[in-house]
């Protein structure tokens, strides 16, 4: 029966290749195999810590540029 299990199982939606180990992950997109399902994880959790950094970026700057303000002085004088 293995080789009916391995020739009717279903294609990654990623890579194409037929999922026999494991237990397929379902996606918006179909199933994938657990190692491309490890794979968008890492790439999820890569572009939040890219948001997160970008966002402290933002908060220092904007610290900065707050601090720097002198309130009741002349503008055009900084």
């Amino acid at each position: 029966m293995a080789f009916w299990s391995s020739w009717f199982a279903p294609a990654c939606a990623d890579c194409t290749s037929k999922i026999t180990e494991g237990e397929p992950v379902k996606v918006e997109g179909g199933v994938i195999c657990p190692s491309c399902h490890d794979k968008r994880e890492a790439a999820e959790a890569a572009r939040l810590a890219e948001v997160e950094a970008r966002r402290v970026a933002e908060e220092e700057a904007r610290a900065r540029f707050e601090d720097r303000k002198q309130f009741g002085s002349d503008p055009r004088n900084t």
